[in-house]
């Protein structure tokens, strides 16, 4: 959580200073930029959740609601899991014996992505 934390705070100044820039240029500029990463956000989403439930309608029963084995952990987060970067950090103890492991900077990396959407799009006020 920490990491993550680290991350979307570093994320928000950048966001910040990304809007505050095309702002600065000229106010349309940063209206358009953010019309536009709300598009592509939204569109994402959309296109994601109607692909998923195309893919779920095909295969009939049985599986996830993404397609996969029940109970399966899907191939990125093991790829993710597989990256040995320090510092690691372990989670789901309580749950798997040994629990399981990831990177920091893993973890830290999605934190920034979120805050400078969070920051761009003006989450929280802004």
């Amino acid at each position: 959580a920490i990491a993550f934390l680290v991350g979307s705070g570093a994320g928000t100044f950048v966001g910040g200073a990304i809007n505050q820039g095309l702002y600065n240029k000229d106010p349309l500029l940063s209206e358009a930029f953010i019309s536009l990463v709300y598009a592509i956000l939204l569109g994402f989403l959309g296109f994601y959740a109607l692909a998923d439930f195309i893919r779920s309608s095909k295969q009939g029963g049985g599986g996830d609601a993404h397609g996969g084995p029940s109970g399966g952990t899907p191939g990125v987060a093991i790829k993710l899991q597989g990256l040995n970067i320090p510092p690691m950090i372990r989670f789901d103890e309580d749950f798997i014996p040994g629990g399981k492991k990831m990177s920091g900077v893993i973890i830290a990396c999605g934190g920034v992505i979120v805050g400078i959407m969070a920051a761009i799009m003006g989450v929280g006020g802004g």
